[in-house]
């Protein structure tokens, strides 16, 4: 699989939904709530292979049968929590000014701003972290009528047609937001191969879907 900007905002909102709270971003917490953990996992992995946060190198071992183990205690550094971080926008103010250029334009074009060269690091800290924190509530309207397995009255099931109809727009509207923060994040569109993900930024290789079947 190959790891685009899009794939890795969507776990974010993914874990973030089903982890709100950002003191349980970490290893001790999630430690016996597997479907929780690995997401997170995967979150500072690509954290680590965009440059947002540092990639701790120690993060695997061989036991004595010659099993490659992740070390997931290690992996989450429990003293800073670069996820918290990430939605705050603070990795932003370690950029330069010239990787603002595409998000910027894409702001402009949304008629919000005169023009580009008016904005500046606020500015982009503000857009990130509010336009995450709304991303992170508007999910858990768009992802709502995916509870539902099947609709046993006629009544329901014309609530979740419009539900869904709804759901339709605010997704084509929401793209605008999210293409943008992915113009923060990655401004040079880098894509990683899972393998290269798994082998160098300590990427868990477990069956996601699997382990929510048996734990969710």
């Amino acid at each position: 699989m190959t790891w685009t900007t899009r794939d890795f905002l969507l776990l974010v909102y993914d874990f973030v939904g089903l982890s709100p709270d950002h003191v349980e971003w970490n290893f001790s917490t999630l430690k016996d709530n597997p479907p929780r953990l690995i997401r997170l996992l995967r979150i500072l992995s690509l954290l680590g292979a965009y440059g947002i946060k540092p990639n701790r190198e120690s993060t695997s071992y061989i036991n004595n049968e010659g099993v490659l183990i992740l070390d997931r205690a290690a992996v989450i550094d429990t003293d800073q929590n670069h996820l918290k971080e990430f939605v705050e926008g603070g990795f932003l103010k370690k950029r330069s000014s010239n990787e603002f250029e595409n998000a910027f334009s894409l702001i402009v074009q949304l008629k919000d701003a005169d023009r580009s060269k008016d904005l500046n690091l606020w500015d982009a800290i503000q857009f990130f972290s509010e336009g995450m924190r709304y991303r992170f509530e508007v999910n858990h309207s768009i992802e709502f009528a995916s509870g539902f397995l099947a609709a046993s009255s006629p009544g329901l099931r014309t609530l979740l047609r419009k539900i869904n109809n709804i759901n339709r727009e605010l997704k084509n509207q929401v793209f605008e937001i999210d293409e943008i923060l992915i113009q923060f994040i990655n401004p040079n569109e880098l894509e990683f191969e899972q393998s290269l993900l798994e082998d160098e930024f300590g990427f868990p290789p477990d069956d996601l879907e699997e382990i929510d079947v048996d734990f969710m």
